[in-house]
């Protein structure tokens, strides 16, 4: 059974300009032990689908229209805002995007974790401040013992991210969910934040949700990758083959984009896809990416093709009615 299952999902916001359909039908399972990537431009829905796993959509202007979130064979949408505290921040942890707007900042940064331990955890407070002083060390922030007493306003921006990943691991989650968790730090932070995150995976068998623009982190760290377009899952594979073979136009887009060290130098610019993402208040006719997508046809334009799995692969899906061949 997996430890997530995330079925249908629709994520919409009421705004004075309109109906603003973030997610819309989004479906996919995390089992245990299992990291998944989830990827996609800016505006795309990917952080809305992880603020509702996490029932942090703000009601209103947001609102979760239908589908389940199972976790643990539970649906967390039928719990009360009681339980859901229980399991948030517990089972289910989260390193958010910003870290200067999810600390706060009346309180040092020692408390805030160490709070964390003395509800979740039961820890006496000198017990919650030695393991927050480990954590920190363990996320490479120096002094620990004297920046547990600092402010947010006291940090740089990566060491306050280093903060917000110390207070996600500090329960040692079951689903750990981690949106863009080394976007302020310098490589070698990164790379022994990612070191950190697999040895915690390896110790606990703690499932991740990775969302991250780099494509590079999601191809070191993760066993299967979504790509999301739209508030649209768009494709779905094992990591190996979704590099190998994408079969979606926007996938071959982000792909192509990267620079390539075992390529050629070359003067020509890396390749890109045209245009933006479309108005969230006027969504394009038929599949979301024909505006953006080379292959267009006019059946793209006309029926938003179906989320499929594709018909020469076990665990390969794909929302295009012209899959990609090359």
């Amino acid at each position: 059974m997996a430890l997530l299952e995330v079925k249908n999902l629709h994520t919409y916001f009421h705004t004075m300009d309109g109906l603003t359909k973030s997610v819309e039908g989004v479906s996919f399972s995390v089992d245990k032990g299992v990291t998944l990537g989830l990827v996609g431009e800016s505006g795309c829905g990917k952080s809305v689908t992880s603020l509702s796993i996490m029932q942090l959509v703000a009601i209103p202007p947001g609102e979760i229209h239908e589908g389940e979130i199972i976790f643990q064979g539970e649906d967390l949408l039928k719990k009360t805002p009681e339980q859901i505290r229980r399991i948030r921040g517990n089972d289910i942890s989260m390193i958010f995007q910003e870290p200067m707007t999810s600390l706060n900042p009346v309180f040092t940064v020692g408390s805030q974790i160490i709070e964390v331990l003395m509800i979740h955890r039961g820890m006496s407070e000198e017990e919650a401040k030695e393991k927050t002083i480990s954590l920190f060390q363990d996320v490479g922030i120096p002094d620990p013992a004297r920046r547990i007493d600092n402010f947010p306003h006291q940090m740089s921006g990566g060491m306050r991210q280093r903060v917000m990943i110390a207070m996600g691991l500090a329960c040692d989650p079951k689903l750990l969910i981690a949106d863009e968790p080394t976007t302020a730090l310098d490589v070698t932070i990164q790379a022994q934040v990612l070191q950190l995150m697999r040895d915690i995976k390896k110790k606990t068998n703690t499932s991740i949700i990775l969302i991250t623009h780099n494509l590079a982190v999601v191809a070191e760290m993760a066993d299967f990758i979504a790509v999301m377009y739209y508030g649209r899952l768009v494709e779905y594979a094992p990591v190996k083959e979704l590099y190998g073979n994408p079969r979606h136009p926007y996938t071959h887009g982000l792909l192509n984009s990267i620079p390539r060290v075992d390529k050629p130098k070359t003067a020509k610019a890396l390749p890109a896809i045209p245009g933006v993402v479309p108005n969230p208040y006027s969504a394009p006719s038929g599949c979301k990416f024909h505006p953006r997508c080379k292959y267009v046809q006019q059946k793209c334009i006309d029926q938003e093709p179906p989320y499929v799995l594709l018909p020469d692969s076990d665990n390969h899906l794909c929302r295009c009615w012209f899959p990609v061949k090359e």
